[in-house]
């Protein structure tokens, strides 16, 4: 057995949070502005919260049903790592990684998005996906399925609410998650505080 850092705990909110480099070896007990919750581990979460209801949000369901999709998704996903950017701007393309919670906070408007999901991401999750980009703000009229767009190499994606709006200056969270077939993606309203 090796000697490894001794573990340490440190709690405050998720803006500071955001905001400092984290260590490895620490344990963050966070605190958003909206009173919730979450347990990090470095920069992995480990009380990952999906959705709190997808009822409402899917138009063209093609799924059995927005519960099911939510029991699978919780199911499968224990933790994820958080990756966060202060850039105003979207990457060309965003390159989607499995268990991986991406938060876009000081977007200066978003206009469209670009996915590449790499086949071997799904692979390395035994076949199944979960990814989650939250975008503050969209500066778009257009509707999801116009707003995501995928790289030639991606798999397609089936989307469950195509016509969901991506109204200007919301701030939306996208979930592609695989549901052993096709990846889908859901807009639905951020669970996240913006700062």
């Amino acid at each position: 057995m090796t000697n490894k850092s001794p573990i340490k705990f440190k709690f405050g909110s998720e803006q500071t949070f955001n905001s400092i480099n984290k260590d490895e070896n620490t344990v963050y007990f966070i605190t958003d502005d909206y009173g919730n919750h979450r347990l990090y581990v470095g920069n992995d979460c480990y009380n990952v919260s999906v959705v709190t209801s997808l009822s409402g949000a899917v138009s063209d369901k093609t799924v059995p049903s927005t519960s099911a999709v939510l029991t699978e998704l919780n199911k499968k996903v224990d933790h994820c790592s958080v990756v966060v950017s202060n850039d105003s701007t979207l990457p060309q393309t965003l390159l989607l990684q499995n268990n991986t919670e991406y938060r876009f906070l000081n977007l200066t408007g978003a206009t469209e998005l670009t996915i590449s999901i790499p086949t071997s991401s799904i692979a390395s999750g035994g076949g199944l996906f979960y990814s989650s980009v939250i975008l503050h703000t969209v500066n778009s009229a257009d509707d999801v399925a116009t707003f995501v767009q995928t790289t030639s190499d991606s798999p397609s994606v089936v989307f469950l609410n195509p016509a969901a709006s991506m109204s200007e200056g919301d701030t939306v969270e996208l979930l592609f998650f695989s549901n052993g077939l096709d990846i889908c993606c859901i807009a639905a309203p951020s669970n996240h505080p913006t700062t």
